[in-house]
């Protein structure tokens, strides 16, 4: 259908042309399919129409209609700056009679052009970043310094601050709360390999080993951190925590990694990490260490067993010091960057029954834990330099203990079945009664971050349960949908979730439902389940707005029909499908760009490398190592392996190659490689024999190449 008045093409179900408001008859279908399963799809769009006017016209209608209109407007005036500039300058603002344009029948070039210019205007709001047209001002690095001065300033600063003032000062919020991801990546022959993914300014750290010794790099500066990082390896048939546990509702605790033995926050700015371990026991001493001070480095305890728990805010830490030959029973202690003292809260605290409050001014603790019933008392420690030393206790025959809200609601579970692996949820605030919010769960609840909220499971039976939205701060309980596998994944800002149902084939549909909804929307048909960690089958933008799956996938020969669909506000778009031979896929985070393996060669091990933007599906590298390719979470780049050779030991040639088909190739003979969002890829260079080697870095264009160590024997964290 067509507006009547500028003419342009709209899909059947517009109610209001997005270009001149012209109103146009609406025609929206919904259709049921299964018990209590609403599609919700539309059907109005005819899928068999040219791919780039199916993505174009789905994005005028729904996504943003106003800055497409905006930057049809840019175009019409032939503005070259953001209108953002308009706030921060009112001066240079046109007056708005000057901005209307005459209404025409736009080309499809330039309605192109209008979508890329606004999907582009989002981008940059996002990224909280100053633009203009061509030329990109790069966010401010501060450091960690700065950013608490920062802090300081902002609390103490009048309330009537300019927009300029509040802008920069979003800018830098927003640059300070870079969260890391980290992507397992590559596998080249047998090495395992993980890249990094850094947002914002934050500076992630490299950590690697050199035979005994431990170092880290951060701001590209190698640090030593240990002069002796394991004291004893581990000799089989030792007495480990692996063997003697006797708890079965918890992952029996194993021989520890060296990796394992390090611990950074999620800023990046803090590291804890355990030196002259004893790999049979998983004991060492605890040392501590601000990564861009180092001599702040602190030796906080010793004999502490190797699992820990960090607060949010990467200062504090909780673990077990003295445990028994087990590994699995200890004294719980508890410091902080700037504590003298340890402070010990309970003798005798398993491995996995303590944790810190969101906020990290509590601990949560089990103590007197009973493994043959699996049952303990809850309690409460206060944390900080003027909380009172006392445990407070909260319940009793706890089976485990999951975390709290944001608002410091407890959560636990109780009447844990030894037989069923099933609970009942319980929560609590201190001093109330405890309610039950699910009976017979058997995942842990999805605890949120940003809501006062949960998803929380019950009615396990048959490899199936029950979910239900618990909203604290409501007092009320949405029972969402029944007979799930599990969620797999929480949508970005919490309210909405996708989950599957996975049957006895081993395949797996995939459904998405909103947190106050009752009937789901199916997104993915028979996707299988894989062996192969980098052979994902199924992949989401974090905004749900873009979802891509492999269906009929046939594990042999590593290939299956990828499809893709849009999800935009809540309702779930026409699927299509866009290639018959995809090994794996991938999502970017905003959505933007699907790109995926094709053409799996299984006697050379190849994959072709596809990405598919704005409705058109391009072939962009061939012959890439199919256990080596990694991409960025921008959705802008790939780095793969090529050429692998596997004597006289693992290595490859390292390229990388943006979404428009441009290699670059950063080096060849690499042993492994790392990399970070923020361009840096770091790469291991082996001698043939050689157990150690030289680690470089360098950008995503292979430039600017720089030695960062020699004799290096294994990276441990990129």
């Amino acid at each position: 259908m067509k507006c009547p008045k500028c003419d342009i093409t709209l899909p059947e179900n517009t109610e209001v042309c997005p270009l001149c408001h012209t109103p146009v008859k609406p025609g929206l279908e919904k259709t049921k399919a299964g018990s209590g399963q609403e599609t919700r799809r539309f059907a109005a769009i005819d899928p068999s129409k040219d791919s780039y006017d199916f993505d174009l016209q789905y994005t005028l209608t729904f996504k943003d209609a106003g800055e497409i209109r905006q930057a049809i407007d840019d175009m019409d005036l032939g503005s070259q700056k953001d209108r953002s500039e308009e706030l921060l300058h009112p001066e240079r603002k046109k007056p708005e009679e000057e901005r209307r344009v005459e209404v025409r029948q736009r080309s499809r070039a330039e309605m192109e052009e209008a979508a890329q210019r606004a999907a582009l205007r989002r981008q940059r709001r996002k990224q909280g970043k100053r633009f203009e047209t061509g030329k990109r001002m790069s966010a401010e690095r501060i450091t960690r310094t700065e950013r608490e001065k920062e802090a300081a300033l902002r609390s103490a600063r009048p309330k009537n601050a300019s927009f300029a003032e509040e802008r920069k000062k979003n800018r830098r919020l927003m640059a300070g709360a870079g969260v890391l991801v980290v992507v397992v990546a590559l596998i080249i022959g047998a090495i395992n390999l993980f890249a990094n993914m850094l947002d914002g300014d934050l500076c992630y750290p490299t950590v690697y080993t050199k035979e005994n010794q431990l170092f880290i790099v951060y701001n590209k500066k190698p640090v030593p951190l240990s002069e002796r990082l394991v004291a004893a390896a581990y000799k089989e048939g030792a007495t480990t925590a692996s063997n003697k546990s006797t708890d079965p509702k918890v992952y029996k605790p194993a021989v520890p990694t060296e990796k394992q033995l390090v611990h950074i926050s999620t800023d990046g700015l803090y590291t804890f990490f355990l030196e002259n371990v004893d790999m049979n026991t998983g004991r060492g001493d605890l040392v501590y260490i601000q990564n861009d001070a180092p001599k702040s480095r602190t030796e906080v305890s010793k004999n502490v067993y190797y699992q820990l728990q960090l607060s949010n805010d990467g200062k504090s830490v909780l673990f077990l010091r003295d445990t028994d030959e087990t590994g699995y029973h200890g004294e719980l202690c508890y410091w902080t960057a700037g504590q003298r003292e340890v402070t010990p809260i309970q003798w005798d605290v398993c491995a996995n029954n303590f944790l810190f409050s969101q906020d990290g001014l509590s601990a949560l603790f089990i103590k007197n834990f009973n493994p043959t019933v699996n049952t303990g008392d809850l309690c409460v420690r206060a944390l900080g330099k003027d909380a009172p030393e006392q445990n407070i206790h909260l319940d009793e025959k706890v089976a485990f203990v999951f975390g709290t809200t944001p608002k410091g609601i407890y959560l636990y579970a109780k009447e844990y079945d030894t037989k069923t692996g099933t609970y009942s949820l319980y929560g609590k605030k201190a001093n109330d009664t405890p309610g039950v919010y699910g009976q017979k769960a058997y995942l842990p609840p999805q605890i949120l971050k940003k809501t006062e909220a949960i998803y929380a499971y019950s009615d396990y039976h048959d490899g199936f349960q029950s979910v239900s939205y618990v909203d604290f701060a409501t007092g009320q309980t949405n029972p969402m949908v029944k007979d799930i596998t599990r969620i797999e994944r929480v949508r970005v800002d919490e309210g909405a979730v996708i989950y599957t149902k996975e049957y006895e084939t081993g395949k797996n549909d995939y459904y998405v439902i909103g947190a106050h909804e009752n009937a789901s929307q199916k997104i993915a048909n028979g996707v299988a389940t894989v062996s192969e960690k980098n052979r994902v089958q199924f992949d989401a933008s974090d905004d749900f707005s873009r979802v891509a799956y492999i269906g009929g996938y046939d594990e042999e020969n590593g290939k299956g029909a990828l499809f893709t669909l849009t999800i935009i506000n809540d309702y779930v778009g026409i699927e299509k499908r866009i290639s018959d031979e995809a090994y794996s896929c991938d999502v970017s985070a905003d959505g933007a760009v699907v790109r995926f393996a094709s053409k799996y060669d299984k006697d050379a091990g190849t994959v072709s490398l596809v990405a598919y933007e704005n409705g058109n599906t391009k072939t962009i590298t061939e012959n890439v190592s199919s256990g080596a390719f990694t991409y960025d979470k921008a959705g802008s780049v790939m780095v793969y392996a090529t050429n692998v050779k596997t004597q006289p030991q693992v290595s490859g040639d390292i390229q990388s190659v943006t979404n428009k088909g441009k290699v670059r190739d950063i080096d060849t003979g690499v042993s492994s490689y790392g990399m970070k969002q923020d361009g840096m890829i770091l790469l291991l260079k082996r001698e043939p024999g050689a157990e150690s080697g030289n680690l470089y870095y360098c950008n995503q264009k292979g430039k600017k190449m720089k030695l960062v160590d020699e004799g290096v024997t294994k990276a441990l964290l990129y």
